[in-house]
């Protein structure tokens, strides 16, 4: 049964509360009563929809995830006969997370004391995902030279790391740099003989 419009709006208002707010103080010091004076929206009817802030904050996280997996989810996995062709689709998705990542990136940041929760959350929830889509579509020939797992985590894992960094810095790099640098790291890996068998780079 689809949602009444009137509880969507209300939702969406709350969410939209609670990251505004967030841009201004810390998570610890926001409560329910900030949130429905911010939204408009009287506390019974916050209850009534979330249990408490974290509940409500969940599920600004899952928004944030449904985005990142509709926008990936375009993405063809087809006819991945080739290094090229994975390395394509590879870099269409960290692109996409990073396009998402990078509009959220001061929310990010306010819990860079938190062992960057929220970023492991979006990154390892979406990317292996698809990472593992991938993989089930490769052609035979194509194979690991490693534990597939290993090298799926290496990825994201690196990758993350890589995103981190760069949003942590004081002078970020431009997004369109920082997806060039990527792009090249991650070229460059494909190639080299660290992931696949040596007899499937030749091709």
């Amino acid at each position: 049964m689809k949602e009444d419009f009137r509880i969507i709006k209300t939702k969406n208002k709350l969410k939209k509360a609670l990251l505004e707010l967030l841009e201004q103080e810390t998570f610890e010091k926001i409560n329910v009563t900030k949130i429905c004076l911010k939204a408009q929206v009287n506390r019974v009817t916050f209850y009534s929809h979330y249990q408490d802030k974290y509940d409500l904050f969940q599920k600004c996280l899952e928004d944030f995830k449904v985005k990142i997996m509709q926008s990936i989810s375009k993405v063809s996995f087809n006819n991945l006969n080739s290094i090229d062709a994975f390395l394509y689709v590879t870099k269409i998705i960290f692109k996409r997370v990073i396009d998402e990542i990078f509009e959220y990136k001061n929310l990010i940041k306010k819990f860079r004391n938190q062992e960057n929760s929220i970023l492991n959350y979006i990154i390892e929830t979406t990317s292996y995902q698809f990472l593992e889509e991938i993989n089930q579509n490769l052609d035979p020939y194509l194979q690991f030279k490693y534990n597939k797992d290993h090298i799926l985590s290496f990825l994201i894992g690196g990758t993350n790391k890589m995103i981190y960094d760069w949003i942590e810095r004081d002078k970020m790099k431009h997004i369109e740099e920082f997806k060039n640098d990527l792009n090249l790291f991650l070229t460059e890996l494909f190639h080299s003989k660290i992931l696949f068998k040596e007899k499937d780079i030749e091709k």
